[in-house]
């Protein structure tokens, strides 16, 4: 019995250490204009974390050190608007190929970011945690939110203020309300916030929830909750506990508007004092966020332009309170009303109106304004969302909190375990809808200018400072915001004077280009901007003249082309991509001004910068194939040209690649030549098998009639290479060979021919009958192909007679050479004597000889019309 434990002990400590590992749960989390972030369990043991991303195959590995069950794993130094393949990877398991597009980037200047938790529902202390529809780890609240705060405070560019948006607290026992003042608050005492903001109150900007004004307080939600959070503010007092959505504030930062509005009612409804917000937006007349608990619309149908909508195709369980404001229609209507005007066209003075309360990610855009619902910050799915702010957009990213329990689990995890089947809704379905879609959770969005952002000069070429300047070098001029889109000479004033030609505008509308005549050697020219002539798009001018200046010493005129080089090529220059996307540098004294290629010779099209603008010295750029492209090799040929316009006219920079299967993929040469069924071969042939794959092949084998031998397989530019030769002669008749090649993740691909035939003791022969074609052939539409099958290469004569047998044409091919090589041959005829003279109408005879004897004959027609 004892032998018997120890060998079931046995099996399942070797059946555990080599158990499967499965990867769960993958989900892309976060993704930002340079980043993204991805998030996976594995089953069975713990394991490596990595992920391997390119743009055209994996080229690149992020990895995070140490074995986990739970992987997080971020890749970033990425290009903005750019879409990359990923894996993960852990241990020996892989998960499914996928792709990821990074966010574009508002083209205006970044001015600053903002983070929001909602629905926390704080109750540190209340038990058992809560397990449904939703789920929520009461347990964790006091860490999961000190994970977020910490998170945020790691964050480059930290954010200037945090949004607590609704349910600050849970309703459960007496005053526990409380809790917002006495121990939520206090877990954001870490967070500085910007030290512009004019009033420190707005460090914390907090709006009523639900449960906010239904909890139990020592006074009310307003004394020991909201007012509490915003650092004591006396805007509001006891006496406004009962008043119907009453808690409305704002603030401007930085050219932007925040109005905090209370949508809840004193009974838990849902409704939104719509002349307190207007009043509150025309105030300040200024691109506006909003924020309140309660959505503006109901997810279970909105009616847009006369069609109803519906956010999902089925009712989420567990919506507490109304799902909407009960006057959204009119609140909607309000916010479209109130516009700012760019030429000839209106947009919303709203960048986006933000919720909570229902407990999920979603985004939907309603008449030019985009209605925003954020995930719960201790729910699943546990975290946070920052808004990176532009002078003409933003961009949003939501993100999971990043701590974990003692035991190494994620918190998001442990809100995941919570959720259950709720009524006849799975708990798959449910965290999906929870976590919301990629392109719910992180998105950008741009508009013309934030109103009241004067324009202004970013960055120029020259430098300003700068020395041997190129006498045609012309002026660049970067802008914060988009620009007029007739700029004018008069825009700048020049010392010494240069004659100006006519400025032009690129695609972004902020690089302005103003050329001139020339400048001369040996001077100190100074460019003013301005102030009176520059206008943006909307016609505002800048507050004051901008100049920047720059010597001539030593400067000739500059006739050089940018050079140009690849970044990150696929690895082996091969990729699985038929659309494949490059990245390329060009770099240029004058600054880079356009860069365009193409692809086997095709026409020439324009690469995309990666930051939107060709506006400086070095470039990064990017070029996608506009159409598919076949499996083989490609040539991909590029060419930039400076601001001057210099251009490479001839000699572009190359760069060849080759597209692949995913799976390796084999092709065979005999002898040098591509073997064909039914073809000869020789006793001792030597075989090259080529192999053309993502990942790198590792392993191979040559199987002929039975015979199974390894091969080793060496990259070979790209593609890879291994030969073999039998050890012994092959016998006569007919074979069989089979080559198989394995890449670095276990894929194969095999490659067989058959029947190939050896005849060792006889001498050269054709295998069939000669095949001539056209036959009949008029010589005056071109030449006759005659075709054979020679089992051995010979030197071959080819002779024409006709019906007499006389003799009228010969040829010779050489033994190895077309015409003489063993296996297929096919030589042409002009349908002319050996003498030049065109032969008339008739048949006429070929045969085929080596060493003076006859192999085949055959029959050929001549016909002219």
């Amino acid at each position: 019995m004892k032998n018997i434990l120890i060998a079931l002990f046995c099996l399942f400590a070797v059946s555990s250490a080599f158990a499967a590992i499965v990867i769960v749960n993958e989900e892309l989390t976060s993704v930002e204009d340079n980043s993204f972030i991805v998030t996976w369990t594995t089953t069975d043991e713990a394991a490596a974390t990595a992920i391997e991303y390119g743009i055209s195959g994996y080229t690149n590995t992020a990895t995070v050190s140490g074995n986990t069950n739970y992987h997080w794993c971020q890749v970033t130094g990425l290009l903005p608007n750019t879409t990359y393949q990923y894996r993960v990877k852990s241990g020996s398991a892989y998960g499914p190929p996928r792709l990821v597009t990074t966010l574009s980037r508002p083209t205006g200047e970044y001015l600053f970011s903002f983070a929001i938790l909602t629905d926390p529902r704080y109750a540190e202390g209340r038990a058992p945690d809560a397990s449904g529809a939703r789920g929520l780890p009461y347990s964790l609240c006091d860490e999961i939110i000190a994970s977020s705060v910490s998170d945020i405070n790691a964050l480059p560019n930290r954010p200037a203020f945090i949004v607590l948006g609704g349910n600050q607290v849970d309703i459960w026992t007496n005053n526990s309300g409380d809790q917002a003042k006495n121990e939520f608050k206090a877990k954001f005492a870490a967070f500085t916030g910007a030290s512009d903001l004019g009033n420190p109150n707005y460090r914390l900007s907090p709006v009523p929830g639900y449960y906010d004004k239904l909890a139990d307080y020592s006074t009310d939600w307003v004394t020991d909750n909201l007012n509490p959070l915003r650092t004591n503010t006396t805007q509001y007092s006891t006496t406004d506990a009962g008043t119907d959505s009453i808690y409305n504030y704002s603030f401007s930062y930085k050219n932007y508007n925040f109005v905090f509005a209370d949508s809840v009612t004193a009974a838990g409804g849902g409704h939104l004092n719509t002349n307190a917000v207007r009043d509150l937006i025309t105030a300040e007349a200024r691109k506006t966020f909003i924020f309140s608990s309660y959505p503006a619309y109901d997810l279970a149908g909105v009616v847009i332009d006369g069609e109803t909508k519906r956010d999902y195709p089925i009712d989420l369980p567990t919506v507490e309170g109304a799902a909407a404001i009960d006057n959204s229609v009119d609140f909607r209507a309000a916010l479209e009303g109130l516009t700012y005007t760019v030429g000839t066209q209106s947009y919303p003075l709203t960048a986006a109106v933000i919720s909570g309360h229902i407990g999920d990610n979603y985004k939907r855009d309603i008449h030019g304004i985009s209605y925003v619902r954020q995930g719960p910050a201790v729910q699943y799915p546990t975290g946070y969302s920052v808004y990176r702010v532009y002078s003409n957009g933003y961009t949003k990213t939501f993100y999971k909190t990043s701590g974990r329990d003692t035991a190494g689990k994620p918190y998001y995890e442990r809100a995941r375990d919570l959720i259950a089947d709720s009524e006849g809704v799975i708990k798959e379905l449910l965290t999906s809808f929870w976590l919301g879609s990629n392109s719910m959770r992180n998105f950008s969005y741009s508009y013309p200018y934030a109103p009241g952002i004067a324009p202004g000069m970013v960055s120029s070429t020259p430098t300003s400072g700068a020395y041997a300047v190129p006498l045609n070098q012309p002026f660049v001029v970067t802008f914060n915001k988009r620009m007029s889109s007739a700029p004018a000479s008069s825009w700048i004033y020049v010392t010494p004077p240069v004659i100006k030609g006519t400025p032009t505008i690129d695609d972004s509308g902020r690089v302005i280009t103003f050329p001139h005549s020339g400048l001369d050697a040996g001077r100190t020219y100074t460019v003013t901007l301005m102030k009176t002539d520059v206008r943006d798009e909307g016609g505002g001018s800048m507050d004051a003249d901008q100049s920047f200046y720059f010597y001539t010493t030593g400067s000739v005129n500059d006739y050089t082309p940018p050079a140009v080089s690849i970044l990150n090529p696929p690895a082996d220059n091969i990729t699985t991509d038929i659309l494949p996307t490059f990245l390329g540098i060009a770099t240029d004294e004058a600054g880079v001004g356009r860069v365009d290629f193409r692809i086997d010779g095709g026409t020439w099209q324009s690469a995309q910068p990666a930051d939107g603008m060709f506006n400086s010295r070095e470039e990064t750029f990017i070029m996608t194939s506009p159409e598919k492209l076949p499996k083989k090799e490609h040539l991909l040929e590029i060419r930039a040209y400076d601001s001057i316009g210099n251009t490479a006219t001839s000699e572009f920079t190359a760069y060849a690649f080759m597209v692949a299967d995913e799976k390796p993929r084999i092709s065979l040469l005999i002898d040098g030549i591509v073997p064909l069924p039914g073809d000869p071969i020789g006793l001792l042939p030597q075989l090259t098998a080529r192999a053309v794959s993502i990942n790198p092949i590792t392993s191979g084998s040559v199987n002929i009639d039975g015979q199974k031998k390894g091969l080793t397989y060496v990259l070979a530019d790209s593609y890879y290479a291994a030969t073999f030769t039998p050890d012994d002669p092959l016998s006569n008749g007919i074979h069989s060979i089979t080559i198989e090649a394995f890449d670095s993740i276990g894929q194969g691909a095999t490659y067989e021919i058959t029947p190939l035939y050896v005849e060792a003791d006889k001498g050269p022969a054709i295998l069939g009958a000669p095949l001539t074609y056209p036959n009949p052939f008029d010589p005056r539409s071109g030449n006759a192909a005659i075709t054979y099958l020679l089992t051995r290469s010979s030197n071959i004569t080819l002779t024409i007679h006709n019906l007499s047998g006389a003799l009228l044409a010969k040829k010779v091919y050489l033994s190895g050479n077309s015409g003489g090589r063993a296996g297929y041959n096919e030589v042409a005829w002009d349908g002319r004597s050996d003498g030049g003279v065109e032969l008339g109408n008739g048949i006429y005879i070929v045969l085929i000889l080596a060493d003076g004897k006859v192999l085949a004959r055959g029959k050929i027609t001549v016909y002219k019309k």
